[in-house]
C-alpha cells in the first residue's frame, strides 16, 4: 500500500475531527487531539465555515486546554491565530465562546510582542461594541495577559483610543497605557479625562479595570505629570467609596484613596520642585477644586499664594484660611 501523504493525512484527519466534534460525545474528539494529526486539524475546524462546528471545536480545546500540563507552546503555535480570527467575528457567541478558552490557552504563557499587538485589535473592537459578558471575559483576558515588554504599538494604538466616548474602551485604553509605563507627557489630561470617565461608569467590570489601572500608577513614583492625574481622581475614588455600586468596590476605592493620599503627601514632601511643576499644571488646565485640594492635603494653603492671581482664581475668593482645616 502507498504510504499516504501528509496532504492525504491531515484531509483524513480533518474529515475525522469533523465528525467526532459533532458527536454527542467529545470524549473521543479530546483523544483524537492527542495526535499531531488530530491537533492540527482541530486547529483548522476552529474556521469552518459552519458555527456548530466551530462551537464545538471550542468545546474540545477548552478541555485539552484544561487537561493539559506540558506543550503548551505547541498548543500556543497552533491555537493563538485561529482563536484570534473568532474574536474578530460578527457573532457575538462565537467571540464570547472564545475568550475565557483564549485566556486559558495564555495563563502561563508570554507572548510575543506581535502576538499581543494583534490581540489588542479584537479586544477594543469588543469594548467599543458590547458590554456584559462579553466584556467582562475581555477584562479579564487583559488582565491575565503575561507580556516582557509592553509593545510600543499597542501604546501607541490605546493613546489613539483616548478620544473615544466609551467608558468602556478608555478603560481599556487607561489600563494599557499605565501597563506600558507611559510617562503620560502631552497627554496627560486626555488620560485624566479617560480615567475618570472610566471610574464614574455605572458598570462594575469597567470600574474595577480602573481601579486595577491606578494601582498600576502606584507602581512607580508618581513623577509630573502622573502626580497630576493621580491628584485629579482623588474625589472620584472618594465617591466611589461611599457610593460604589458593591461591597468590594467601596472597600477597594476607600483602599486606593488612602494609598493615593498618602502617595502624594510624600512625593511632594520629598520633592517640592514637583508640587511646583504639579500646580503650575493643574492651575494652567484650569482645575481650581485640584488645587485647593492640593492645599488641603499639604496642610499648606500657602501654596495658593502663587497662583491666587491667575485666571483659575479669578471668577471665586478662596477661603485660605480654612484650608488648613480639611480632611481627605
Amino acid at each position: 500500500m502507498t504510504p499516504l501523504t501528509g496532504v492525504t493525512k491531515i484531509t483524513g484527519a480533518l474529515y475525522r475531527m469533523r465528525e467526532l466534534v459533532l458527536s454527542w460525545d467529545l470524549n473521543d474528539a479530546v483523544e483524537f487531539a492527542k495526535t499531531e494529526e488530530g491537533l492540527r486539524a482541530l486547529a483548522r475546524l476552529l474556521g469552518d465555515r459552519n458555527p456548530r462546528v466551530r462551537l464545538r471545536s471550542l468545546s474540545v480545546l477548552s478541555r485539552i486546554l484544561r487537561d493539559s500540563n506540558s506543550g503548551k507552546a505547541r498548543l500556543l503555535e497552533l491555537f493563538f491565530g485561529p482563536l484570534v480570527e473568532l474574536l474578530e467575528s460578527n457573532d457575538e457567541r462565537v467571540f464570547v465562546r472564545t475568550l475565557p478558552v483564549l485566556r486559558l490557552l495564555l495563563k502561563g504563557s508570554h507572548i510575543s510582542l506581535a502576538q499581543f499587538e494583534r490581540l489588542m485589535h479584537p479586544l477594543f473592537s469588543i469594548a467599543a461594541r458590547c458590554n456584559g459578558m462579553a466584556w467582562n471575559e475581555a477584562v479579564e483576558l487583559l488582565k491575565g495577559i503575561s507580556v516582557a515588554v509592553m509593545p510600543h504599538e499597542v501604546g501607541s494604538l490605546a493613546r489613539r483610543h483616548l478620544n473615544s466616548n466609551n467608558p468602556r474602551v478608555l478603560a481599556m485604553s487607561a489600563y494599557v497605557i499605565a501597563k506600558e509605563g507611559d510617562p503620560l507627557d502631552s497627554v496627560s489630561e486626555e488620560y485624566l479625562r479617560a480615567l475618570k470617565m472610566a471610574l464614574k461608569e455605572g458598570d462594575p467590570t469597567t470600574v474595577e479595570l480602573a481601579m486595577a489601572t491606578v494601582r498600576e500608577l502606584l507602581k512607580v513614583p508618581p513623577v509630573y505629570p502622573v502626580d497630576t492625574v493621580l491628584l485629579g481622581i482623588v474625589q472620584c475614588l472618594r465617591t466611589l467609596s461611599k457610593r460604589g455600586s458593591d461591597v468590594a468596590i467601596r472597600h477597594e476605592a476607600r483602599v486606593l484613596l488612602g494609598i493615593v493620599v498618602s502617595t502624594l503627601k510624600e512625593h511632594y514632601r520629598k520633592n517640592p520642585w514637583e508640587l511646583e511643576k504639579a500646580l503650575t499644571h493643574i492651575t494652567r488646565s484650569g482645575r481650581k477644586d485640584d488645587a485647593v485640594l492640593m492645599a488641603s492635603l499639604l496642610g499648606d494653603p500657602s501654596v495658593l499664594v502663587a497662583v491666587d492671581e491667575a485666571p483659575l482664581f479669578a471668577d471665586s475668593v478662596v477661603d485660605i484660611e480654612s484650608l488648613g482645616s480639611r480632611g481627605v
